[in-house]
C-alpha cells in the first residue's frame, strides 16, 4: 500500500499503449542536442517508413506520458519500452536498422 500524508492512496497504473506511440524522441528545451536529434531521428524514421513523436521531458504534459519509463537522459529515442537509444553516436544506416529491428 502507498501512503500520502499518512493516508492510503492507490497509485494508478499507466498503460504504455495508451500513453505513447513509437518511436518517440524524448528531449528537453534546455538540451543543446534537441535540434540535431530531432532532425537526425526524423530522417531515420522517415527512411524506415515510420513517423516520429517528440516529447519534451521538461514540459508538464510529458509527466504522465513518461511516468512509466525510466529515462536516464536526453535525447533518448524510445523505439519500444525495452528499446531505448541515447545520444546521437550512430550513423543514419545504423539508426534505420535499429528502428526496423524493433518494429
Amino acid at each position: 500500500m502507498n501512503y500520502l500524508c499518512g493516508k492510503p492512496v492507490e497509485i494508478p497504473k499507466i498503460s504504455s499503449a495508451a500513453t505513447i506511440s513509437y518511436p518517440t524522441l524524448v528531449t528537453a528545451s534546455w538540451c543543446p542536442f534537441t535540434s540535431p536529434a530531432v532532425s537526425f531521428w526524423e530522417k531515420a524514421v522517415n527512411s524506415a517508413g515510420l513517423s516520429l513523436n517528440v516529447i519534451y521531458a521538461d514540459r508538464e504534459e510529458a509527466a504522465k506520458t513518461l511516468g512509466y519509463i525510466n529515462i536516464a537522459g536526453v535525447p533518448c529515442l524510445i523505439a519500444d519500452p525495452k528499446a531505448l537509444f541515447y545520444g546521437l553516436q550512430i550513423t543514419h544506416t545504423e539508426a534505420v536498422s535499429f528502428l526496423e529491428s524493433v518494429q
